[in-house]
């Protein structure tokens, strides 16, 4: 880790305007220098610090002070100059910090609601991609967030450009969270950087300062933290998913789904709500589920079964009702219908053995008989454990897709080139 602590001190001049005296580091690598009192700006290129009769507002706080050095990059460096920039025509303003290694140069850090950026100036241009509002670089595509004009509302300190408030630099911003590129230019230069998003507790302890602003709203290129990796959880639901498609495969060939019982009943008022006892039945295969099917040709009515599935020589009785109803007409020019002339249930974990069902059926007082049929199958394919287990797995990454999601909206929310609708 290289040092700028011990190897830069301080010089100190007299501001021709105010007389009083500022502090400024970096000799001649620096270009403009600026009175910490009154503002009035100096070029520092030559031997001689040289007034230039122009003044820029020196009245603001930063949240880190010139002189003061911090760790970024596994580099030391010193705060040699801070401006306050504004977007023009907007309201939008943010503070730039110019950092300098003695070493690698400078460095830039920026921070806008309480989000940190630092920028590294690029070592090539990067490529622009053919009739889109993207660039490549280092293998990575980045899409244009913003594109503004730059006014200087306020600096301190020393910078290694010109500074002037009347040549004003256009930016372009293309994002690739957590990074960034950016073009800076006007009519003397054209120069392009790459930024990477710093933590506030990182930018805190590298800088050893005591509060920062609080982050408020998502940060241009703030990163979606989690502790779900998005690439692990796509291929475990695609691995997953196939294991799955693989299961239902092998228990729907699997299955026997043999017809054990079948009968079909007329009722009539008679037989309206009066125990019908089946005969007997097997219902083989060890250990299996069995599905108890009522069907009735229905055309607006319905009917209802109570039934109970009953062993014969252990007495166990599995109770359970069925209604089914179907509605249909023509309005409006359109026809529909509503319902089905069937209903089943699916009874888990019934033991082989001798069964028979007792029924107990309801039909509409309007209607003086009415034809149920039942069948009972035994070992049956249900695809709905499938659907079932899928939604629940589903669960969880519907949950992180949608708030990832409504992240990168909210980061995209002010841009001109936002991907997203806002309409909703």
């Amino acid at each position: 880790m290289e040092s700028a602590q011990h190897i830069i001190s301080a010089l100190s001049f007299t501001c021709s305007k105010c007389k009083k005296q500022s502090s400024y580091f970096l000799r001649a690598a620096s270009y403009s220098v600026t009175c910490s009192n009154c503002g009035t700006l100096y070029d520092a290129y030559s031997p001689e610090l040289k007034s230039r009769n122009v003044s820029i507002n020196p009245d603001f706080k930063p949240v880190i002070e010139i002189g003061k050095t911090g760790v970024l990059n596994n580099k030391k460096y010193l705060v040699t100059g801070i401006l306050i920039k504004n977007e023009r025509s907007t309201s939008y303003s943010w503070e730039e910090y110019v950092l300098y290694n003695p070493i690698h140069g400078y460095a830039y850090l920026t921070q806008y609601d309480g989000h940190w950026t630092f920028l590294e100036p690029t070592v090539d241009a990067p490529h622009k991609v053919e009739g889109e509002n993207a660039y490549w670089y280092e293998d990575t595509l980045y899409l244009l967030f913003a594109k503004y004009k730059t006014e200087i509302k306020g600096a301190k300190g020393e910078f290694p450009f010109k500074l002037t408030i009347d040549d004003i630099p256009v930016v372009e911003e293309y994002i690739a969270p957590p990074h960034i590129i950016t073009c800076e230019k006007n009519s003397t230069y054209f120069v392009w950087f790459k930024g990477e998003y710093i933590q506030p507790d990182e930018l805190q302890q590298a800088f050893s300062v005591a509060t920062l602003p609080e982050r408020t709203g998502t940060g241009v290129i703030q990163p979606f933290i989690s502790s779900v990796n998005p690439v692990a959880l796509k291929n475990f639901l695609i691995s997953f998913g196939v294991i799955l498609i693989a299961l239902q495969f092998y228990f729907s060939f699997s299955s026997h789904s043999d017809v054990a019982y079948q009968n079909s009943w007329l009722i009539t008022d008679s037989l309206n709500n009066t125990e019908i006892y089946t005969n007997t039945f097997n219902l083989n295969y060890g250990t299996k589920n069995t599905e108890v099917v009522i069907s009735s040709p229905l055309q607006n009515n319905w009917i209802y079964c109570a039934a109970s599935l009953v062993n014969e020589t252990t007495g166990i009785v599995y109770d359970f009702d069925l209604e089914a109803e179907f509605y249909s007409g023509y309005e409006g020019g359109e026809s529909w219908s509503e319902g089905k002339g069937w209903a089943s249930k699916v009874i888990s974990q019934v033991p082989e053995g001798k069964y028979y069902l007792i029924l107990n059926p309801k039909k509409p007082d309007n209607i003086s008989s009415m034809r149920m049929e039942v069948s009972v199958k035994r070992d049956v394919n249900v695809v709905s454990n499938f659907f079932i287990i899928a939604v629940i797995i589903a669960v969880f990454p519907i949950y992180f897709y949608v708030r990832r999601n409504s992240f990168e909206k909210n980061r995209w929310y002010n841009s001109d080139f936002s991907p997203y609708d806002y309409d909703e």
